[in-house]
């Protein structure tokens, strides 16, 4: 009889039900580096938080580049769009 391999648990990159709609963890450690690169390359801040806009165009950018790429996306993750009203 074989073993059964179970590999290690995947660390969660993705936002649910995040309030401002927000849904990647950017603080992730596969993730923060890619944020930090798409804030150098628009000249925003390292030391502010940017805004809504600059953080949904990133997981929008993220998102196109995972497709490009062939990687298959949740399907929550497909339609990431700028909230009307952030409270």
């Amino acid at each position: 009889m074989s073993k059964i391999i179970i590999p290690p648990p995947v660390p969660e990159l993705f936002l649910h039900n995040n309030k401002y709609g927000f849904k990647i963890k950017v603080n992730h450690d596969s993730i923060k580096p890619l944020y930090e690169l798409f804030k150098q390359r628009r000249n925003l801040s390292s030391h502010y938080p940017i805004s809504d806009k600059d953080r949904l165009d990133f997981e929008n950018w993220l998102v196109a580049n995972w497709t490009s790429r062939g990687f298959c996306i949740p399907k929550f993750m497909q339609e990431v769009k700028v909230n009307e009203k952030v409270s």
